[in-house]
């Protein structure tokens, strides 16, 4: 992810395993009715998002981002386009929270 680069909200099926090889990003996490919380993390770091735990992802860093994941989702649900660049499976969009 280059520099302001967002991932949209969005929620995996299945549990996904992340690490972020470098850079630095930002993960704002839906946690109740239009309540947001955030975490920042950098280059090393390694962290799981549950089934269904609706999110972001933004990089907030000065140079690219690079991750790596994993997760679990049927052939069938198929690939989402968030650029041109950046094509991804097992994320399913939602729309943006309101967040207080």
């Amino acid at each position: 992810m280059k520099p302001g680069d967002a991932i949209p909200w969005h929620f995996h099926k299945a549990t996904s395993y992340v690490i972020l090889a470098h850079g630095k990003l930002t993960e704002e996490h839906l946690v109740g009715s239009n309540q947001c919380a955030s975490e920042e993390f950098t280059g090393g770091a390694a962290f799981v998002e549950g089934p269904g735990q609706v999110h972001s992802v933004k990089n907030t860093g000065s140079n690219v981002a690079v991750i790596w994941w994993a997760t679990v989702f049927p052939q069938s649900d198929g690939i989402v386009e968030f650029a041109p660049g950046f094509k991804a499976g097992g994320v399913y969009p939602v729309p943006a929270p309101n967040c207080n």
